[in-house]
């Protein structure tokens, strides 16, 4: 029963199937939702990569793909496909990406219009997205500052994210260790409580400075409170490392593991006059209106 219900929404696309022009192809075009699943199991591994990507096809017949949620792999597709050229034949509504010299054979793409919705159809892959196109410049902009800003984060958690193994045993509390780790504008003469309390403040104004909040206006998070819990390790050189951030939208998650990965290094904690690993947990919520 399920291959006669993919049969016939195939079938009823291309019935349905109005003629496209070049002209209404021209622009920015954003996958808005996945109408049909990839018959070929190795296409599964790519569908995040799509499913936050845009389609750019120039008046100058020049082809871009740029993608939220890239990887290994489709990052290999973005390569293949971006600054090549694109053509369209009307009569079959197949666009081909490529250039003269592979015929324009990296990528095919079969147009399908249905009660004015327009569907995309990889060719080979059986993949068939509902599309939109971002008819409004600032729109266009908005879309394309989500894009770089992604790709920026990625880039920062690359560089700066540290991960090592420790032994559960060696890892202490920060609520329980005799002498916290103190960051650089807090005074170590100080009684422990008002330590305790200038590392916390210290922390989450470094947050609040660095986060990047409009990410949220950019997602369309349901309006509610959003949480991120966010742990880490300061080791025992004071470094930042281990970081995990978990319970919002992805891409917040990443940019509170971003926000902690440039924290200034730290004076490290000490047990029984020796520096020491400790766990911290800091909890960010923030409210979406």
């Amino acid at each position: 029963m399920k291959k006669i219900l993919i049969m016939l929404l195939f079938i009823s696309l291309s019935i349905n199937s109005q003629n496209f022009t070049e002209n209404q192809l021209f622009g920015v075009w954003k996958v808005d939702k996945l109408e049909r699943k990839p018959t070929a199991p190795e296409f599964e591994m790519l569908m995040d990569g799509f499913l936050n990507s845009t389609f750019n096809f120039d008046k100058n017949h020049r082809f871009e793909l740029k993608t939220t949620k890239n990887s290994e792999i489709f990052s290999m597709i973005t390569e293949m496909t971006n600054s090549t050229n694109w053509k369209f034949d009307k009569d079959t509504n197949h666009i081909k990406i490529g250039s003269q010299k592979d015929n324009f054979s990296i990528m095919g793409i079969f147009i399908k219009t249905e009660n004015n919705q327009v569907y995309f159809n990889l060719e080979e892959s059986g993949i068939i997205f509902l599309m939109k196109k971002l008819e409004i410049e600032s729109e266009i902009k908005n879309t394309e500052h989500k894009l770089i800003t992604e790709k920026e984060i990625i880039a920062i958690e690359n560089s700066n994210l540290k991960t090592i193994e420790i032994d559960e045993s060696e890892i202490y509390p920060f609520a329980l260790i005799e002498n916290i780790p103190i960051t650089t504008d807090c005074n170590p003469k100080w009684k422990k409580e008002k330590i305790f309390e200038c590392v916390q403040k210290s922390i989450t104004m470094h947050v609040n400075r660095k986060f990047n909040a409009d990410l949220a206006s950019t997602l369309g998070l349901s309006p509610k409170i959003h949480k991120i819990i966010t742990t880490f390790i300061i080791d025992k050189n004071g470094e930042i490392v281990n970081i995990n951030s978990t319970g919002s939208h992805p891409t917040l998650n990443n940019e509170a593991t971003r926000v902690i990965s440039i924290l200034p290094k730290m004076k490290p904690g000490m047990k029984d006059g020796k520096p020491v690993n400790v766990k911290y947990t800091l909890p960010i919520q923030f409210k979406v209106e």
